[in-house]
């Protein structure tokens, strides 16, 4: 029988979910006990730890009335592995087509409703923060489009946030800001492959990633400079590789990976590498005071392009996007290293 860090480390997240609410109903302060547990935040990252969340949603928020506690229930051990054992029972069962299509509906109908209310609270902040003299509610509609958007365009379009009505407030929300549940409903794949000899030239390197529509068709990412195809790549390996523990890395701790991934990509000697990694980082003003480096052009480069691809498809390009503090959000399904391009996946990152 696979333990609950098991299945948490093998990122099946609606069977640790499944597991996780059931303990709640049965005995929700022993579950707020369990997350509580050290070993769990030690080495989650904190407040960022899903688990943590999830433990804060348990034993804040949780108004379902406590149920009878079950026989044991002193001892949150004994109620975990009858959890665990009735859900392995209830795995052996194999659904029909027609129950996994009805639950991936229910599924689907849940995330669309999530969306909806994350749509709903960015609304109700705007309107909040068109109040005069709620500085609060401006501060945090400004960073959160800081983050989205990673470009002083944030600060342009927070302006006009504040002067429009309701319904185009709705409206903004709904085509450009994208939430994280999008990704349930990504339908476009990215490719990574090798490129033709005699098409490498410029910022076509020796591998090009592409966009695959649902009806097959693939069309080259062209971006306006290679370290902007590097820095993607890096995201989309560390999506690919299920053997991490971590949802991102830090670029500033992974100069050997970048490093690699520009000599597969591209001709270009160590010192000129360093010299890109190195102004991605920092740069140095005219008086010689370090500054912010060019990494929130890259950002902008990358999420520019994809943004204009997927307005070709119809499609929410926030799930294959980045940003300083954001991760891929798109399934690792959707992402394929073909042929001599499935090298990268061995890449390590720290």
């Amino acid at each position: 029988m696979e333990t609950l860090e098991e299945i948490y480390l093998q990122e099946n997240y609606r069977q640790f979910h499944y597991i996780m609410i059931t303990l709640a109903l049965k005995d929700k302060y022993n579950c707020a006990d369990l997350l509580s547990d050290a070993n769990y935040h030690s080495n989650r990252h904190g407040q960022n730890n899903p688990l943590f969340r999830l433990h804060e949603a348990c034993y804040h928020k949780c108004e379902i009335p406590k149920a009878p506690a079950p026989k044991d229930s002193h001892d949150w051990k004994v109620l975990l592995q009858e959890i665990l054992g009735s859900s392995s029972e209830k795995k052996k069962k194999k659904k029909t087509k027609e129950e996994e299509e009805e639950e991936v509906r229910r599924i689907k109908l849940s995330y669309q409703h999530d969306e909806e209310k994350a749509i709903d609270d960015f609304v109700s902040l705007c309107s909040l923060a068109q109040q005069p003299g709620n500085k609060q509610a401006e501060h945090l509609v400004e960073t959160f489009l800081r983050d989205l958007y990673q470009s002083d365009l944030a600060s342009h379009i927070m302006f006009l946030l504040m002067h429009v009505d309701k319904p185009c407030l709705r409206q903004f929300a709904q085509t450009k800001l994208g939430v994280s549940n999008a990704a349930w409903f990504c339908t476009v794949d990215i490719v990574v492959r090798k490129t033709d000899d005699n098409l490498v030239h410029g910022n076509t390197g020796h591998y090009t990633i592409f966009t695959r529509s649902k009806d097959g068709s693939e069309q080259p990412l062209h971006f306006t400079h290679q370290p902007s195809t590097v820095y993607y790549l890096m995201f989309l390996i560390c999506r690919c590789q299920t053997h991490r523990l971590l949802p991102h890395f830090e670029f500033r701790h992974n100069m050997y990976a970048f490093f690699k991934i520009y000599r597969l990509v591209y001709d270009e000697s160590d010192a000129a590498i360093h010299e890109k990694y190195k102004k991605l980082l920092y740069r140095e003003d005219q008086f010689g005071q370090l500054r912010a480096g060019r990494l929130h052009e890259i950002v902008y480069d990358i999420r520019q392009q994809l943004e204009q691809r997927f307005n070709e498809y119809g499609e929410n390009y926030q799930p294959y996007a980045i940003g300083a503090r954001e991760e891929l959000t798109v399934g690792a399904e959707h992402i394929y290293f073909e042929g001599e391009a499935q090298q990268m996946l061995e890449i390590d990152f720290v």
